[in-house]
Parts: C-alpha cells; structure tokens; sequence
C-alpha cells in the first residue's frame, strides 16, 4: 500500500509493476486524497471501527474514529482508537484525511458540519464524503427510493446544494465520483412491491426467495455502473479541500 500511494523505494516500485496498483474502493479512496500511510486520518460516524480497522491492516496507524452513538466498550481491534462524541466535540485538529462514510445525511446541522471539518482539516489536507445524492433514482421512484430511508436519513443532497453548502464553509469540491450499485434498483424495486429490506423474501435476506432473478440484478448492476459514468448514481463520493 505504501508504494502505491507513495511509490517509494525501488523495491516498492518494482512490486507496483509486477503486482500492479491494489484494487479496490479504499485504495481508490486514498489515492485520490493524496494520502500516505502516516497521514492523520479521521472517520467521523465510525460505528463500531471497521473502516478504522481496514486501514491498520493496510498500515495506517494514526486515525481515529467518532461515533455518537457508540455502545459502551466496542472494540473491534485493541489498536484502533474510537471516541463516543459528536464532531462539534471534537478539539483534535490537524487531520490530514477526514472521511464520513454515509453518516452525513444523518447529521442535523448541515453547516456547522462543515465548519467543524474545516475546523479540524489540515491546510492541504482532503474530506471524503460518500452520501446519497438526488437525481434519477429520485425521479424514478419517489417516495420508494430506497435511499430516502426516511426519517433516518435527514437531509438528502444534490450535487449542487452540497457544492453550495461547502462553499459556504470555506471547503471545495475538488471532484465527485458516482459509486452507486444495483442497490439503488432492487431496494427501491422491493419497496414498490410492498417488500421491507428486512422482509424474509428481500434480496438482502434471502436471495433465493427473492423476487428478483440473477439475470434481473445483473441487468440491475449494469444500469448503475452506466448512471455512474454520466453522473446520475443515487450515491456518489465528494472529494474536498480548503478553498
């Protein structure tokens, strides 16, 4: 991973052309943020620290995670470090690489979240934030869109209002990339026929009950990829910086 998104060393370099890049969103995710291995990294909305605990194993041994609503004494690894607060508590500073894995939609003061990020970010350093975005799913399926998860999810973004409201914080889109799956189809498919995601015949609980067949989902899947490439996933991922 350090030579990757490093390319230090000749051994390191060699591996990259033998083995080529590591695959995989994180790896992406990294790349893209210009993040190095000892970079200070935050996870706000972190559960119980998996992410967190991804990246150890990958090398990555200064981050930290928040969560407020963290049960009492979950541990996912011994070595990983996560705080039950809120972001506005935060008084750490100086984090290179902030990310918030669909936690933003559940966040009540929209602003003040992104002052906060300000707050905390390095003068080079990036934010990822990967939410739900309204656009053809919405159009398509209304109040069935499964990503709306009413009441949970608070606040559901377009791209241009979550451009407005960075700006108004003092941050940047430095670029967005749509990563939705055939999730956007099947759940959404499910709740027009009257099916829970929790249901006993939903695809996610049980693929052989399902109402789908395997021709349908990889049809499903394709019709994502193809919203992805021309902007028009139900989810995506922003990448920002200072303004």
């Amino acid at each position: 991973m350090r030579a990757y998104l490093e390319g230090v060393g000749i051994l390191g370099r060699l591996l990259l052309v033998l083995k080529g890049a590591p695959s995989g969103a994180i790896a992406n995710w990294l790349k893209e943020a210009n993040v190095k291995t000892k970079s200070r990294i935050l996870d706000v909305g972190c559960g119980d620290g998996a992410f967190l605990a991804q990246l150890r194993a990958l090398g990555f041994h200064n981050s930290l995670g928040i969560d407020p609503y963290l049960e009492e004494g979950v541990i996912v690894d011994p070595l990983v470090r996560i705080e039950r607060k809120h972001l506005t508590e935060l008084d750490e500073d100086g984090f290179d690489f902030v990310t918030l894995h669909h936690t933003l939609e559940h966040m009540r003061d929209q602003l003040k979240v992104f002052r906060d990020i300000k707050r905390i970010l390095k003068r080079d350093g990036h934010v990822l934030i990967r939410t739900p975005v309204k656009g053809f799913a919405w159009q398509r399926y209304g109040i069935n869109w499964v990503q709306l998860d009413a009441p949970r999810h608070l606040y559901i973004h377009t791209e241009n209002s979550l451009r407005r409201l960075a700006a108004m914080a003092g941050l940047t889109v430095k670029k967005v990339v749509y990563d939705s799956s055939e999730f956007m189809f099947w759940g959404s498919e499910q709740y027009v026929a009257g099916i829970p995601l929790c249901d006993p015949t939903s695809y996610s609980e049980n693929r052989e009950k399902s109402i789908f067949s395997p021709n349908q989902m990889e049809e499903f899947r394709r019709q994502a990829s193809e919203l992805n490439l021309r902007g028009m996933g139900d989810q995506a991922c922003f990448y920002l910086r200072r303004a």
